[in-house]
C-alpha cells in the first residue's frame, strides 16, 4: 500500500476509557480514503501504509497525530445571529458555520439574548484515540497516475 492508493477499512474508535466515539460499522459502509491526501487524521492515515487486505492492526494515537491539542485561542464570541437559521440550538449543539466559502463545526459553548460562544476546537482535540482497524479494499495507483499523466487513450 502506497500514497494515492485507495484504501477502504472497517474502524472503531475509542478513548482511553474504552468508551466508542465513531465506527465505521454503524453506517454498514467501509470508510474510504485516499492514502496520504489528507483525508483522515495523520496518525491514522500513517498506520494505514503498512497493512494488507484483510489485516487488522489496533493502534493508539496521541493527541498530535489525532485532532492536536485544545487551543483556547478557538474560543470565539460573535453576535447571536451567527448561528445558522432555522436551528433552534442550544448549548453544547453542533453546528455548521460558513465562512466565506469554508464550511466548519463548531460546538455551542455558551449563549445569552445578543451573543454566542462558539468552540471550534473539535470535540476530539487533547485526546488519545485508539483505532482497530480492518482493512477491506486496496485499489492501487495505476501506472499512469502514478506518472501524473491523464491522457485519454483512444
Amino acid at each position: 500500500m502506497q500514497t494515492g492508493d485507495i484504501v477502504e477499512v472497517d474502524y472503531i474508535g475509542t478513548y482511553d476509557n474504552g468508551t466508542e466515539f465513531d465506527s465505521s460499522y454503524k453506517s454498514g459502509q467501509p470508510f474510504s480514503l485516499i492514502l496520504g491526501s489528507g483525508g483522515a487524521i495523520p496518525g491514522f492515515d500513517k498506520a494505514l501504509h503498512c497493512m494488507k487486505v484483510n489485516e487488522t492492526k489496533k493502534f493508539t494515537l496521541s493527541p498530535e497525530e489525532a485532532y492536536g491539542q485544545y487551543d483556547p485561542a478557538k474560543i470565539v464570541s460573535m453576535p447571536i445571529e451567527f448561528i445558522p437559521a432555522g436551528e433552534n440550538a442550544t448549548i453544547g449543539d453542533r453546528v455548521t458555520l460558513f465562512d466565506g466559502g469554508q464550511l466548519f463545526q463548531a460546538t455551542i459553548a455558551d449563549m445569552n439574548a445578543t451573543n454566542v460562544t462558539f468552540d471550534l476546537n473539535s470535540p476530539l482535540a487533547g485526546k488519545a484515540l485508539t483505532f482497530e482497524v480492518t482493512v477491506r479494499n486496496i485499489t492501487p495507483l495505476t501506472v499512469e497516475e502514478k506518472a501524473g499523466t491523464s491522457e485519454k487513450k483512444e
